[in-house]
């Protein structure tokens, strides 16, 4: 298990769909995120990889949150996209599943050009000090928690 994060590998491919840089029109940003295992898209439940030491493996669940997604200039965030989401490709049985990733669209960005792309792995401290039962059905953190430890469950790997 040491061994998977390094070959787990999280790609966020950054599109921008519409309304050119001088346009005062907003735009819509398409984001792809995909996971990879040792270059090749990452499937769930039947799909079988080699790990590093030469055993079979399977991987059933792969999910986590993002928080604070926000397009920057400079080393500021000028734009904020989400407070916080859950990226769940437990779901993803089919190669081109796999290839397509999870995409999320956000409406309304401000064109312009900006020159990244800024997010926290796992949940921000602010949130994490909430509970399921603070949101909406639907919502990120309307589930994921761990009562015990009154903390969400940043990432789950099966």
């Amino acid at each position: 298990m040491k061994k998977l994060f390094p070959v787990l590998l999280l790609l966020a491919t950054v599109t921008f769909l519409a309304c050119p840089a001088e346009s005062d029109d907003p735009a819509t940003l398409q984001i792809n995120f995909k996971t990879t295992y040792d270059g090749a898209p990452l499937v769930m439940l039947d799909q079988e990889y080699t790990y590093p030491d030469g055993n079979p493996l399977k991987v059933q669940v792969f999910n986590y949150y993002i928080s604070n997604l926000g397009l920057t200039k400079g080393l500021g965030i000028v734009e904020a996209l989400s407070e916080v989401d859950l990226l769940d490709f437990s779901e993803i049985y089919t190669q081109a599943d796999a290839e397509r990733g999870i995409v999320r669209l956000y409406e309304e960005v401000p064109s312009g050009t900006y020159d990244g792309l800024t997010f926290g792995l796992g949940v921000a401290e602010d949130l994490n000090a909430t509970t399921p039962s603070d949101y909406e059905g639907g919502h990120p953190l309307s589930s994921n928690h761990w009562t015990g430890l009154s903390s969400y469950v940043f990432a789950k790997i099966e």
